[in-house]
């Protein structure tokens, strides 16, 4: 059994308080109604994280739980992880290169890849970037060869829409700035 919500039952008690009293100002007993009615919508409609993902209240039709759910999945953005290993002994100031296929058709476009290797002596960065797959850089800017051992690394989509400069990968439920300015 869910708790009741607080703002519902804070309502109930002042409308029952109201339309108790001996000369209830009728005024008064519409604006509570309003306001019980309102509250009542937004709980059937279900309720939104401080994040913006939308979720289902017990209480929701099947249907509209089901539309929250699948808001909540396609908000969720497309991503990938993977690790590779390289063998590769790299010279003191040299580098080697990983080439890494993303799984098949998981991204439209090219999505931003972050990396990280094992090996201590090693700096990482990525290039040619698609969104088939990457190239992962391993630097060895230590004074000894070594290898970088595993590589780790994480891909996550961007949002194609985004205008230049803007953040291309918003927080679900935040405002672009182009929409921002013409409301």
């Amino acid at each position: 059994m869910s708790t009741p919500d607080p703002d519902w039952v804070n309502l109930r008690r002042q409308l029952v308080q109201l339309a108790g009293a001996d000369n209830p100002d009728p005024q008064q007993l519409v604006e509570l109604t309003e306001k019980l009615h309102a509250r009542y919508t937004q709980l059937q409609r279900g309720g939104v994280t401080a994040g913006g993902l939308p979720y289902p209240y017990p209480l929701d039709p099947v249907a509209e739980g089901a539309d929250a759910i699948r808001a909540l999945a396609e908000a969720i953005p497309v991503m990938a992880a993977g690790s590779a290993t390289s063998g590769t002994v790299v010279a003191p100031g040299g580098f080697s290169d990983t080439a890494i296929q993303f799984p098949a058709g998981r991204f439209a476009t090219s999505p931003l890849v972050f990396a990280s290797s094992v090996g201590y002596r090693f700096v990482m960065s990525v290039n040619a970037i698609s969104a088939a797959g990457c190239n992962l850089r391993s630097g060895n800017w230590s004074g000894v060869a070594d290898a970088p051992g595993t590589l780790r690394w994480f891909a996550i989509a961007v949002n194609p829409s985004a205008a230049e400069g803007a953040d291309p990968m918003p927080l679900p439920g935040q405002v672009p700035e182009e929409e921002a300015e013409e409301s």
